[in-house]
């Protein structure tokens, strides 16, 4: 079963949790899953160590990021979407990382 943190992050971002298409700000549409937060080993990377907390800022980053960048080396191509945030006297920089699949759309996290 999926932490909650993962549940209220994609009750944020309008997804089941099954995951799904969601158009960013940048007009990129990227899918918004579990990869995002697994290892290759399919556990949790994301919720350990209170990281959750900072779940919804991600959300953010992804529905509206402040920069976008498109970067292609070799054959991969990756689209990083980054954002900060002013939380009290704190500066909160977050960024998530999609790669391109092989039908061209934007996938899996890196």
């Amino acid at each position: 079963m999926p932490p909650d943190g993962y549940a209220a992050f994609m009750r944020h971002m309008g997804l089941p949790q099954t995951g799904g298409w969601v158009q960013a700000a940048s007009g990129d549409e990227v899918f918004v899953n579990v990869a995002l937060f697994k290892n290759l080993n399919g556990d949790w990377k994301w919720f350990k160590r209170g990281r959750d907390a900072w779940a919804l800022y991600v959300a953010e980053v992804i529905l509206r990021p402040q920069e976008v960048w498109s970067l292609r080396r070799g054959g991969d191509e990756q689209l990083y979407l980054l954002g900060r945030f002013a939380r009290g006297s704190a500066i909160i920089e977050a960024i998530v990382v999609f790669r391109r699949d092989g039908r061209g759309r934007w996938s899996e996290g890196v």
